[in-house]
């Protein structure tokens, strides 16, 4: 399945959003997720499913000044 990812397109292995986010080696407990327009709450993550073609943004926090 192909996907888009902050503007790039990834080809993931797992419809599993969680399984994505790892495979970017991302902390999903860190992160702000988008699909295609709509805001995924934290706590949906793991049982959120992608689709062939989907628009995904993706925002982690960063420290420092």
């Amino acid at each position: 399945m192909t996907v888009e990812i902050n503007g790039r397109a990834h080809t993931l292995e797992s419809p599993r959003l969680v399984e994505a986010l790892r495979a970017l080696g991302l902390d999903p407990s860190a992160v702000a997720v988008e699909i295609n327009g709509h805001f995924v709450r934290r706590d949906a993550i793991p049982a959120t499913e992608l689709s062939d073609g989907d628009r995904i943004e993706i925002v982690r926090m960063v420290c420092g000044g």
